[in-house]
């Protein structure tokens, strides 16, 4: 089981990773979170995201090979919103 500091720096990971480049995305102030965890930290961790930055955080979520096929077969596309 993680702790919650460890999905802290997991959700502040994606997202610095998902403000990267200057791709389509980059002025739309939303990012799309892949989640395998905990829904209730996530949900926690994403609401006072939202709050702090104004950004917008879309979470997918489902089992880790669920996603991990979604990120392998969307390659570097922006998911659909």
């Amino acid at each position: 089981m993680f702790s919650v500091p460890f999905a802290a720096v997991s959700l502040a990971a994606l997202v610095l990773a998902g403000c990267g480049g200057g791709g389509a995305g980059a002025s739309s102030g939303s990012i799309t979170l892949y989640n395998g965890q905990h829904p209730e930290t996530t949900a926690a961790l994403v609401a006072g995201f939202e709050k702090s930055t104004g950004i917008k955080v879309i979470v997918r979520s489902d089992d880790e090979d669920v996603l991990t096929n979604q990120l392998v077969t969307e390659g570097r596309r922006r998911p659909p919103m």
